[in-house]
């Protein structure tokens, strides 16, 4: 039986949490696991959107033509990964330079 100075005094110690010091060694191991591919290329295309245009109506633009894309103003871009959609997001510009910010993440199916 423990006296009640004792009840006390562990009463009084501070509770301690787990801190993370460093990254997940879990993740760190999968990760060393995919380094020999981190450095391979992927191209990334963004689209804004298709048509279906003739080749006469191809030849016949010129400067400041015009044609609709299957796409409606304030849409996301289709952003894919080798040709294999990967998600949509929105342009962001920041400074002189355009890029994208990934809203959605497409199913597997898509």
């Amino acid at each position: 039986m423990q006296t009640n100075e004792s009840q006390q005094k562990t009463a009084a110690a501070p509770a301690t949490a787990a801190v993370p010091t460093g990254p997940d060694p879990d993740v760190a191991k999968i990760m060393g696991e995919f380094k020999p591919f981190l450095s391979v290329p992927l191209e990334i295309t963004i689209e804004l959107g298709r048509a279906n245009i003739s080749i006469g109506d191809l030849l016949d633009m010129g400067y400041h033509s015009v044609f609709e894309l299957n796409k409606s103003a304030g849409n996301n871009l289709d952003v894919y990964v080798n040709d294999v959609l990967l998600g949509r997001g929105e342009v962001l510009v920041i400074e002189d330079r355009v890029g994208i910010k990934l809203n959605e993440f497409a199913d597997k199916h898509d």
